[in-house]
């Protein structure tokens, strides 16, 4: 305690004589404060007082930053964590994956389920579909929704057993089951409705049309093939970003497979990097290109090929490529 805690707030009531006095204490003379050793004693004290308290706000705002850097830190190791979970290592090797063989579920452990991707973080898909879902769902009354729901699923399977004689007819189609892929989760009518229209279908953009609105509403229906991912990982350090390869592979009526190529970011950034291109090659020429604008949500190849056809995918960012070999 020092003189003047009485004085500054610190104790409610100072001392009377006599308590002073029972601690074997002395009372100084009035005049004692002002003598320098004193001056300079609480003045010392003031000084030590001030180190004390005007640092303590920042103190606090420190703390907090730490916290939210511990947040961001513990958050980017279960990311790290994860993707190490999941193989990511850099594409190197020679060796083909062989697509005919994923159809009979023989599918190397690196390439995994989407949602294996998705549910972990890490892999987030495009919202459009998202979109015309709660486009469909935009009602007040939930009686009225179910009603014109169930209307216009109705409408909308019958759109798809119309003959697609004109190219109308099959963008038509399209709109509708696209659209039936998002309203339509585990409808059985649906799903026997839109495997009819994928083994009847006569053009590419139809049948994977049908094909994405299983992966929807039927995950796992083995009409729709197989569809697996795989992180990429450049080889360098950090300076370019993540991304995601994705390989669907269909069984097609003409004994053909087709096979649907896509690039996705991960983690949190929306968009593809500016500039990314994905390549279909042939042996060691480049057959098509396409390449990421500002704002692409992913990067999409669509082709067909025979049995035992060989291709390459490159994924190139700047002076940094990754190259996947596949046999069909």
């Amino acid at each position: 305690m020092t003189i003047g805690d009485a004085d500054h707030g610190m104790v409610t009531e100072p001392l009377s004589p006599s308590a002073i006095a029972a601690l074997g204490l002395t009372i100084a003379p009035p005049l004692t404060h002002q003598q320098p050793h004193i001056q300079a004693f609480h003045q010392q004290e003031r000084d030590w007082s001030e180190v004390l308290t005007v640092p303590f706000n920042a103190y606090q705002t420190y703390c907090q930053s730490l916290q939210w850097a511990d947040v961001v830190l513990t958050r980017s190791l279960q990311v790290e964590q994860a993707a190490q979970s999941f193989n990511v290592t850099p594409i190197s090797s020679q060796r083909r994956i062989n697509l005919s063989q994923w159809l009979q579920q023989q599918i190397e452990p690196e390439w995994v389920a989407i949602a294996d991707l998705t549910n972990a973080g890490i892999l987030r898909l495009s919202p459009i579909a998202t979109r015309q879902g709660q486009a469909m769902r935009m009602r007040t009354d939930p009686d009225t929704e179910t009603d014109q729901t169930a209307a216009t699923i109705v409408e909308l399977i019958r759109q798809l057993t119309v003959d697609a004689t004109n190219e109308f007819t099959a963008a038509q189609q399209r709109r509708a089951v696209r659209q039936l892929g998002a309203i339509a989760q585990g409808n059985q009518a649906v799903i026997q409705a839109i495997v009819s229209l994928l083994r009847s279908a006569q053009d590419d953009e139809t049948r994977w049309a049908a094909v994405e609105s299983l992966w929807q509403i039927d995950p796992g229906n083995p009409v729709a093939g197989v569809r697996r991912v795989r992180l990429l990982d450049w080889g360098t350090p950090t300076t370019q970003p993540t991304v995601a390869l994705a390989v669907a592979v269909i069984q097609k009526s003409d004994q053909q497979m087709g096979v649907m190529l896509r690039v996705y970011p991960t983690s949190n950034a929306p968009y593809l990097p500016e500039g990314l291109r994905l390549i279909l090659r042939d042996d060691a020429k480049p057959i098509y290109t396409v390449a990421a604008r500002q704002h692409d949500f992913y990067l999409q190849l669509k082709f067909s090929g025979h049995p035992k056809e060989r291709f390459s995918v490159q994924i190139s960012l700047g002076a940094v490529s990754i190259i996947e070999n596949f046999v069909l």
